[in-house]
C-alpha cells in the first residue's frame, strides 16, 4: 500500500484527456468555450492550466491528455467548486433579482394602479362637487337674471297697466263730462226758454194791465177829481196785478227745485255747480 503511495506520489496519476479537461474546468476561466466548439484543446487546456497551478509547476502536457498530481487536482476541484458556487450563486442572484424585480414592478404596478384609482376617484369627487357648486351659482345667476327681467317688465306692465287706466278714466271722464255739459246745455236752454216765456208772458200782461190801468184812469178821471182817480186806478191794477206775481213766484220756486234736484245729482256723479241760478258752471270736485 505504502509503496502503491509512493508510486502515486512520484508519477502524475491523475490525467484528462484535452475534452474532458475543457469540458470539466473551462468554468475556472470566463471566455472558454465548450470542447465542441473548441479548435486548439491543447492550446486552451494549457491556458487554463497556467492560469490555475502555475506555469513552472509540475504538470506535464501529452499529445492527447494533460497529466496532473494529486494536489494539482485537489486544487482544480478547489477552484471549481469556488467557480461553481459563484456562478450558482451570481445565478441565484440573477434568479432571486428577476423574481424581486417581478415582484417589484408587480407591486409598483398595483401600486401605480391603485394610486390611479384613487386620484381618479378624488378628481372625479373634487370635479363632481365643483361642477354641483358652479352648476349652483350658475342656478343663481340665472334666478338673478330672472328675477331682474321679472322686475323690469313688472315694472313696464304696472306703468303700461296704469297708463291705460289712466287712459280708460280720462277718456269715461271726458265722456262723461260731456254727457254732463250736454245736459247742462240742455238744462240752462230750457230754463233760459221757459224763463223767456214767462218773462215775455208778464211783459205782455204788464203792458195789457197798463193800458187797462191808464184807461180806467181816463174813465175815472171824468167821473172823479184827477188824484182819486190816479189812487183808483193804481189800486185795481195791483189787484189785477198780484195773481200774476204769485203765479211768477210759484214758477220760480218749481224751476229752483228742478233745478237743485239736477245739481244734486251732479254733485253725486262727481260734479259740483257754482254761480248764478241762471247761469250754471260745472267744476269737478
Amino acid at each position: 500500500m505504502m509503496e502503491t503511495i509512493r508510486i502515486r506520489r512520484a508519477g502524475y496519476p491523475i490525467r484528462y484527456t484535452f475534452v474532458e479537461f475543457v469540458d470539466r474546468y473551462r468554468v475556472l476561466m470566463p471566455g472558454v468555450k465548450p470542447a465542441y466548439k473548441q479548435e486548439d484543446l491543447r492550446g486552451t487546456c494549457q491556458r487554463i492550466a497556467e492560469a490555475v497551478l502555475g506555469r513552472d509547476d509540475d504538470w506535464q502536457m501529452g499529445k492527447t491528455k494533460i497529466f496532473l498530481k494529486d494536489h494539482h487536482d485537489m486544487l482544480l476541484e478547489i477552484e471549481r467548486d469556488k467557480a461553481i458556487t459563484d456562478k450558482v450563486i451570481l445565478i441565484q442572484k440573477v434568479v432571486r433579482g428577476f423574481k424581486d424585480r417581478s415582484n417589484f414592478l408587480k407591486m409598483r404596478k398595483s401600486a401605480v394602479l391603485i394610486q390611479k384609482t384613487w386620484r381618479g376617484y378624488h378628481c372625479r369627487k373634487n370635479y363632481g362637487a365643483m361642477r354641483a357648486g358652479f352648476s349652483r351659482l350658475q342656478a343663481l345667476v340665472r334666478s338673478r337674471k330672472l328675477c331682474a327681467s321679472y322686475h323690469v317688465a313688472r315694472q313696464r306692465i304696472t306703468g303700461f297697466q296704469g297708463r291705460c287706466r289712466g287712459y280708460l278714466v280720462r277718456r269715461a271722464f271726458r265722456h262723461r263730462l260731456w254727457a254732463v255739459i250736454t245736459i247742462q246745455a240742455y238744462t240752462r236752454g230750457m230754463i233760459a226758454r221757459r224763463l223767456y216765456k214767462r218773462l215775455k208772458g208778464e211783459y205782455h200782461r204788464r203792458l195789457e194791465a197798463e193800458k187797462m190801468r191808464l184807461a180806467e184812469e181816463a174813465k175815472l178821471r171824468n167821473q172823479m177829481s184827477a188824484k182819486r182817480a190816479k189812487a183808483e186806478a193804481e189800486r185795481k191794477h195791483q189787484d189785477l196785478e198780484r195773481p200774476t206775481r204769485s203765479w211768477l213766484l210759484l214758477g220760480s220756486g218749481t224751476r229752483k227745485r228742478r233745478f237743485m234736484e239736477i245739481c244734486q245729482s251732479l254733485a253725486h256723479n262727481g260734479y259740483q255747480l257754482s254761480g248764478s241760478e241762471k247761469i250754471p258752471v260745472m267744476t269737478k270736485i
